[in-house]
């Protein structure tokens, strides 16, 4: 909590580009590719093509 005794709003720049991209992929159904998802969401393409990566192991462990 933030020290005003309410909850910080701000996300981390990369939290937010991670649910943009989660969000455009579940609407879409996935398929989209690195290129035209960083077209869609504005977000540089080598992040579109790094965030999975990072995202997947963590989020895939802890699926049984």
């Amino acid at each position: 909590m933030a020290q005003t005794g309410r909850p910080a709003t701000r996300q981390p720049s990369s939290v937010g580009r991670a649910v943009t991209l989660l969000d455009l992929l579940t609407e879409a159904g996935g398929g989209l590719g690195t290129n035209a998802s960083a077209r869609r969401t504005d977000i540089d393409a080598s992040s579109v093509s790094r965030l999975p990566a990072t995202l997947v192991p963590r989020v895939g462990a802890a699926v049984p």
